[in-house]
């Protein structure tokens, strides 16, 4: 009661208190109380002026409801807890939403609030930064500029005394290897001497 009607249940009509109205019955599938007035002999229960209004949906289905809503849940979750079809979870959700962006505050906020803004906006941003290693390249597992992948080649005779080579290193000593093989880069090198050269 104090969430949906933080002032106290009231005719919509007259604006009385309910201590002006009678009870005059009760709903036979939400089972709340109808009060009606005296002076206006208008009608009025718990649901009345909130979103939930005319859908026979008891106090507890709509704690259920909003917080479904409030927690992000699908339609379906609700509308199993709650009873009802996934249409008027949806309906009822685009209320909600509608509602509470109307609501929302204008003025600043302070700074205990602005903090707890920033969190959930800025989540991820304000992490410690990972450790770097001091390590040089070539000690953290990088082989050294100009020194990768040295084999001899054959030479011509048949010996073992050839010249050195090195696999994937354009005869102008600058390495020319694609990145990814099959790429459109990739087709533009072709194999000799077991190295991809331009």
């Amino acid at each position: 009661m104090a969430y949906f009607h933080p002032t106290g249940l009231s005719c919509p009509g007259c604006r009385r208190g309910i201590d002006a109205a009678r009870c005059f019955r009760r709903t036979h599938r939400s089972r709340a109380t109808v009060s009606r007035f005296r002076q206006c002999h208008g009608v009025y229960n718990v649901s009345t002026g909130i979103i939930v209004q005319g859908k026979q949906l008891r106090p507890a289905q709509v704690i259920l409801l909003v917080r479904g809503v409030c927690n992000g849940e699908p339609s379906t979750v609700p509308a199993t807890d709650v009873g009802i079809s996934r249409t008027t979870v949806h309906t009822l959700r685009r209320a909600v939403q509608h509602t509470a962006w109307q609501r929302q505050p204008d003025t600043p906020l302070d700074d205990q609030d602005t903090e707890t803004d920033e969190l959930f906006q800025h989540a991820g941003e304000t992490r410690n930064e990972a450790p770097r290693s001091n390590r040089s390249p070539a000690t953290a597992g990088q082989p050294a500029a100009g020194a990768r992948h040295r084999r001899t080649r054959p030479s011509a005779d048949g010996g073992h005394g050839g010249q050195d080579e090195r696999a994937g290193t354009a005869p102008g000593g600058a390495a020319h290897q694609p990145r990814y093989p099959g790429s459109a880069r990739h087709s533009l090198y072709r194999c000799a001497g077991g190295g991809l050269y331009r």
